[in-house]
C-alpha cells in the first residue's frame, strides 16, 4: 500500500490572528455586542433569578441507582409561579415556564468543559400493556433562549442581524451573549433553566422511528449530569437555540404538540 505523508507547518499567532482579524473585518463579523445588547442580557439574567426566587426551592436532584417512576416522569406538575411582574421587562412573559420538570433526571451529552448546553434527554422503558402500544418514553429538552429575548428587544434585533455563530480557527463569535448561552439559559448541572420539553412515546420498534404520540410543553428543567459522548469530538458549538415558536415539531408530532411552558433541571 502506498502511503503519502503531507508536511505539517505551523503559523505563529502573531501572523495568523491578524490575518483572521482582516477576514473578520472583510466579512463584517461583529467584534463585541453593543452596549444596549449587553445591558439587556445582564438585566434579563437578573430578572430570571428574581423569577426563580419566587417559585421557591425545587425537589432534590433525582440521582441514584433507582429508576425513576414512569408515572412521575410522564407528569409535569404546575410550577406554581406567580403572574409575571411588570418589572421583568427584559424577559418575555409568554415564554416564562409554567410547569415543573426538575424531577426528571435529564442528561446532556457534550465534551468535557462545555458550558453552552442547549439540549438534554431522558430515556425511560415503560411498563408493559400501554394502551397506545408504546414501550419507551423519550423526554427531550431544548433550552429556551426566547425567555430572555422579547420580540423587537435589543437582543432580538442583534440576534436577527447576526443570524448565527461564526467560527474561526482562533475564536467563535457567538449569536447570543455568553452570559446567556453559557450562563442563565444553559442547561448546566444543578441550575434551573427554562426549556421546551418534548415527550415522545415510541413503539416497540423505536429504532425505526415509530412514534406512538408526542407532546411539547414549556417546563423549567434542572440541568442534569454532563456526559461525554464518544461520537462528539471537537468543541461544542454555541449559539444554537430553539424558542417556543421555532422549536415546535413538524408533522404528526406537531399536530400533537401542546404549547405550554416548562422548567427543567439537567
Amino acid at each position: 500500500m502506498v502511503q503519502r505523508y503531507l508536511p505539517r507547518s505551523s503559523v505563529a499567532d502573531g501572523v495568523l490572528v491578524p490575518a483572521l482579524d482582516r477576514i473578520r473585518v472583510e466579512l463584517g463579523v461583529p467584534a463585541d455586542f453593543p452596549a444596549d445588547v449587553a445591558d439587556h442580557a445582564n438585566r434579563a439574567v437578573a430578572q430570571w433569578q428574581e423569577f426563580v426566587a419566587t417559585i421557591g426551592p425545587r425537589t432534590p436532584d433525582p440521582r441514584g441507582d433507582a429508576a425513576p417512576d414512569a408515572g412521575a416522569v410522564q407528569t409535569l406538575p404546575d410550577l406554581g409561579a406567580p403572574e409575571p411582574s411588570a418589572a421583568w421587562d427584559a424577559l418575555d412573559a409568554r415564554a416564562l415556564p409554567t410547569l415543573d420538570a426538575t424531577h426528571i433526571p435529564l442528561v446532556t451529552i457534550d465534551p468535557p468543559g462545555s458550558r453552552d448546553l442547549d439540549q438534554a434527554v431522558h430515556l425511560l422503558r415503560l411498563p408493559g400493556g400501554q394502551a397506545d402500544g408504546a414501550t419507551h418514553l423519550v423526554t427531550y429538552a431544548i433550552a429556551s433562549l426566547a425567555t430572555f429575548i422579547p420580540r423587537d428587544s435589543p437582543l432580538d434585533r442583534e440576534a436577527r442581524a447576526r443570524g448565527l455563530t461564526t467560527y474561526f480557527p482562533d475564536v467563535a463569535t457567538p449569536l447570543h451573549p455568553r452570559v446567556l448561552s453559557e450562563g442563565a439559559a444553559s442547561l448546566l448541572p444543578g441550575q434551573l433553566a427554562p426549556a421546551w420539553v418534548w415527550q415522545i412515546r415510541l413503539g416497540p420498534d423505536g429504532k425505526r422511528g415509530v412514534v406512538a404520540g408526542a407532546s411539547c410543553r414549556g417546563p423549567l428543567p434542572r440541568a442534569a449530569d454532563v456526559r461525554t459522548g464518544p461520537g462528539r469530538p471537537g468543541p461544542h458549538r454555541p449559539g444554537r437555540r430553539g424558542g417556543p415558536a421555532r422549536g415546535m415539531p413538524r408533522g404528526p408530532a406537531g399536530a400533537a404538540a401542546r404549547d405550554r411552558g416548562v422548567a427543567s433541571r439537567a
